[in-house]
Formats: C-alpha cells, sequence, structure tokens
C-alpha cells in the first residue's frame, strides 16, 4: 500500500461512516397514536423515542385542558416521525388521570421511571413532528 493512501484512510473511513449515517437519518416513518379523554381541550406530545433491539419505545404525555373545556368525550391524536428501522413502536403516555380504559394498544405510566427497565438496553432516537 502506498504511503499517501494509508494517510488517508482514516479519512476515507471517516467519510463513509458520515454519508451512511446520514442517509440513514433521512428514511423516517409516520407514527400516530389517538386516546379518547373524558373531556375536550386535552393535548398530546411525543416526549423522547428510544430504539431498543425489540421495538421503538416512544414517551408522551398528556397535558390536562387549561380553564373551562366541554365535558363531553373526546379524542386527542398526535402524529410523528420516527427513523425507519423495522420496529414496532411501543407507545407508554403519561398523564392520564381518568380510570376507565381509553385505547388498550397504549401503555399508561405514572412515572418516566417506569419504563427504566425496558430503556437499559436502549439508544434515544431522533422524534419530529408530522406534519
Amino acid at each position: 500500500m502506498s504511503r499517501s493512501l494509508l494517510y488517508n484512510l482514516p479519512i476515507l473511513v471517516l467519510l463513509t461512516v458520515s454519508c451512511r449515517s446520514q442517509s440513514a437519518s433521512e428514511e423516517m416513518e409516520e407514527h400516530s397514536i389517538e386516546i379518547t379523554t373524558p373531556s375536550a381541550g386535552w393535548g398530546l406530545r411525543a416526549i423522547q423515542a428510544y430504539e431498543s433491539k425489540e421495538a421503538i419505545i416512544c414517551l408522551f404525555q398528556l397535558d390536562p385542558p387549561k380553564g373551562m373545556s366541554a365535558q363531553v368525550i373526546s379524542k386527542v391524536q398526535v402524529g410523528i416521525k420516527l427513523p425507519a428501522v423495522g420496529k414496532p413502536m411501543k407507545p407508554f403516555v403519561l398523564g392520564k388521570t381518568w380510570s376507565w380504559d381509553s385505547n388498550p394498544e397504549i401503555t399508561f405510566i405514572d412515572f418516566p421511571e417506569d419504563i427504566a427497565p425496558l430503556l437499559a438496553n436502549a439508544n434515544p432516537i431522533e422524534i419530529q413532528p408530522k406534519p
């Protein structure tokens, strides 16, 4: 191997890794969740997302209505974009204050620490809002 190629090899490797991770981050999948709430005015937002071996774990926050709101069963929905990794999304939601089940596909938790065991070997990933 020529001496100049040996000196430039780390640069070539760095460029290859940088280009690969940049193109992978451009591939995003759209996901959404919907929750039935006891009154209008509830908000729902994504807080964090992590990739584990089995799934993408997403943490959401329900925000109660500010001020007066209609006392009628309503729905709140949020859409996000996550990296396309071919794994299912497992949503976990904070902030639910009523006792009836809103959506059996969603796990409601009281504290972020409740999912700490699931995050032990997970890595944070980027969340983008759905347009």
